[in-house]
């Protein structure tokens, strides 16, 4: 399945307004989890069945999911999951 074709694909406008609108403060735990950046500011602008992309600090880093996600709901349940991760 090419990118552009999969369902993630598809929702990636819906998905990065829903994370920065609604979940900012675990965007910015996630970031401090898995790249160690101290940041207030974090803000997701892609996301793709392998990962996601985050801005922080006027860079880009990007975060890799443990397993490919195929739609949204796959995308949410690995995002809840290193939110947790990043909580605990």
């Amino acid at each position: 399945v090419l990118a552009q074709e999969a369902p993630i694909a598809q929702a990636e406008q819906d998905i990065l307004e829903h994370m920065n609108r609604d979940h900012h403060d675990s965007l910015v735990l996630i970031c401090r989890h898995v790249h160690d950046i101290q940041t207030e500011t974090a803000a997701m602008v892609g996301i793709d069945c392998d990962g996601f992309d985050v801005r922080a600090e006027d860079m880009i880093y990007h975060f890799e999911f443990n397993s490919p996600v195929a739609d949204p709901a796959d995308a949410r349940a690995a995002l809840v999951a290193l939110a947790r991760a990043a909580r605990s």
